[in-house]
C-alpha cells in the first residue's frame, strides 16, 4: 500500500495512493467510527497501527473519498520527532568521487552514520528554498529511506527486515560550502526544509527485495545519478542489524541508505544547484519527486 500524509486545513489526513487517485482513509475511518483514526503516516507507524483490519471495519476502500493526488499538497511523510540516521558513503563509486570532491575517503569496513532533523525535510513537491548568504554550492543526493515499524535491539540481519514498515524517497541535499568548508556535516546536511521526502511511504510488501531497486536523480532533465541498490557496500539488512547493535531503533526511526555516484560536487567542473533548477528523483515503485529550487535574498534583521 501507498500511503501519503496531506495537508488538510490546519491539519492532515491519512491518503492511500492508488494510480493517479488518493484516498482519504482517515475521512472513511472516522465516518465509519473506527477507533483512534490515523490523520497521518506517522500515525500508523508509532500506533502500530493494522490498516488492513481498520479497512475491513470501514468497509473497504470502495466507500471512501477519492481526489486525485494532483489536487493534494502532500506533507512529508515522515513527521515525528523519532530519530533520522543518514549513512555516509554506501556505493563504493560514491566513494571514489567524494575523495576526489574533497571528502576523505577510506572504504568504512563498517558503516558511517550522522543524523537529520525531521525539520530539514520538505515536501515531494515543495520548492527548495534557500538564502543566498547560507550557500553557494547546494547539491543532491537521490536515496532509499528506510522506516521502521518494528523496533528492537541486537536485531539479527537475517531477521532485520521483518523490521521494516516500508520505503520512501529522499533526497539528502546538501550544503557542500558549510558540510566541507566549515567541517560541519551537521549544519551543511540540515538546511531547514530543504531535505524532499516522500512522495509517499509504500509498505514492504509492496516492495520486497530492498536491494533490487533503480535510484535515479535527474537535473534539468538531464540524469545525474542512477544506480542499483545491489550496488550498496551495506545493505539495507546490514544497517538495521548494525545500528540496533549500538542504539534501540523504534518505530518511525529513518534509516536514509547514502547516496550512489554522480553528486555535483564531484562532476568537472563541480557543479550545483541553481536558482529555478528542477530536481527530480525516481526509485522504483516508490514513485518520483518533482522539486523546484528557488534562491532567496537575506533579509536583515
Amino acid at each position: 500500500m501507498k500511503l501519503a500524509t496531506v495537508a488538510k486545513g490546519e491539519s492532515t489526513t491519512l491518503m492511500a495512493v492508488d494510480g493517479d487517485q488518493a484516498i482519504d482513509l482517515s475521512e472513511l475511518f472516522v465516518r465509519a467510527g473506527v477507533i483512534n483514526a490515523p490523520k497521518s503516516v506517522t500515525d500508523v507507524v508509532l500506533g502500530g497501527l493494522n490498516l488492513e483490519n481498520m479497512l475491513r471495519q470501514a468497509g473497504g476502500v470502495a466507500a471512501a473519498k477519492r481526489m486525485p493526488v494532483s489536487q493534494c499538497h502532500l506533507l512529508p511523510p515522515h513527521l515525528s520527532q523519532a530519530n533520522v540516521f543518514c549513512v555516509g558513503v554506501n556505493y563504493s563509486e560514491h566513494g571514489k568521487e567524494a575523495a576526489a570532491a574533497g571528502v576523505d575517503y577510506v572504504a568504512p569496513p563498517a558503516p558511517t552514520y550522522f543524523t537529520r532533523d525531521a525539520r530539514s525535510f520538505c515536501g515531494p513537491y515543495d520548492d527548495i528554498v534557500v538564502r543566498r548568504d547560507l550557500t553557494a554550492r547546494l547539491d543532491w543526493e537521490a536515496e532509499l529511506g528506510v522506516v521502521i515499524g518494528i523496533g528492537g535491539r541486537f536485531i539479527a540481519p537475517q531477521a532485520a527486515l521483518d523490521h521494516v514498515f516500508g520505503y520512501v524517497i529522499i533526497n539528502d541535499i546538501s550544503a557542500r560550502d558549510v558540510q566541507l568548508g566549515r567541517g560541519q556535516w551537521f549544519l551543511g546536511k540540515n538546511l531547514t526544509r530543504t531535505g524532499p521526502v516522500g512522495p509517499y511511504v509504500v509498505t514492504a510488501d509492496e516492495i520486497g527485495d530492498p536491494q533490487n531497486l533503480i535510484v535515479s536523480l535527474r537535473v534539468d532533465g538531464q540524469v545525474k545519478q542512477s544506480a542499483s541498490t545491489s550496488t550498496m557496500i551495506h545493505s539495507v539488512a546490514a544497517l538495521i542489524a548494525d545500528l540496533s547493535q549500538y542504539i534501540e531503533l523504534r518505530p518511525g526511526d529513518l534509516i536514509s541508505t547514502g547516496t550512489p555516484a554522480g553528486i555535483g560536487a564531484a562532476q568537472n567542473p563541480p557543479q550545483f544547484l541553481q536558482a529555478g533548477s528542477i530536481v527530480e528523483v525516481d526509485i522504483s515503485g516508490l514513485g518520483r519527486q518533482r522539486n523546484v529550487v528557488r534562491i532567496i535574498d537575506h533579509s536583515p534583521a
